[in-house]
């Protein structure tokens, strides 16, 4: 295999670098991390929510409006 990979001519500027704890301490203080992960949290929340309601438009479920009392409501007006 040889010096390919491992050596200097490897570019590696776009590598994502991991953060131990000392370091991110650094950056950032323990309630900033902690509303980070909630963003985190509701981004992740949002773009699944977002793919299952696709997946059901698509499948044909989608679409329907749900009374107060659970039921179905059929709207034919569109």
């Amino acid at each position: 295999m040889g010096n390919c990979c491992s050596g200097q001519t490897v570019d590696n500027v776009g590598d994502i670098r991991t953060l131990d704890h000392m370091s991110l301490s650094k950056r950032m203080t323990a309630s900033q991390l902690a509303l980070l992960i909630k963003v985190q949290a509701n981004i992740r929340g949002f773009l699944t929510r977002k793919r299952i309601r696709s997946m059901q438009y698509n499948s044909g479920m989608g679409g329907f409006q749900v009374g107060e009392d659970g039921q179905i409501v059929e709207d034919y007006d569109n």
